[in-house]
């Protein structure tokens, strides 16, 4: 290995073990924060809540809920929606997902032409130091 390996080595080794701590900081951050929220706003409503602490302080605190589309759901009663007037069209949004077990099922001339079609970006590699195994 090169000098330069090696320091890059070191110097990620280093921050990937600074990262680890944190992970436990941010987790200590979240629960804190949790508990916080609930103590302050009982009866949250969706959006931006305030509570003034005193000495023009005022604590905000944003409330969010996460709403998913049941897909089942969705296709047992979509045309009951509709009916009533739901208009479920402009409330759903289809989003193409790539099902890359079957992407990889194409033949190369398939590959070749969907890939057209297809933004392809490389995500973060993955890096682990494997200790040698101890001698027994």
């Amino acid at each position: 290995m090169s000098p330069e390996q090696i320091a890059l080595l070191s110097d990620w080794h280093t921050a990937k073990e600074a990262a680890e701590k944190a992970k436990l900081v941010i987790a200590k951050e979240q629960e804190l924060r949790k508990k916080v929220f609930s103590a302050f706003f009982t009866a949250p409503s969706e959006g931006v809540n305030k509570e003034v602490l005193g000495n023009d302080w005022v604590l905000k605190g944003t409330y969010k809920l996460t709403r998913e589309v049941d897909v089942a759901a969705l296709t047992s009663s979509r045309e009951q929606l509709i009916a009533s007037g739901v208009p479920v069209d402009n409330l759903i949004q289809w989003k193409p997902e790539l099902k890359v077990s079957a992407y990889r099922t194409l033949t190369k001339e398939q590959c070749a032409l969907f890939d057209r079609v297809i933004i392809t970006k490389p995500g973060s590699p993955e890096l682990s130091l494997v200790p040698p195994k101890a001698v027994e």
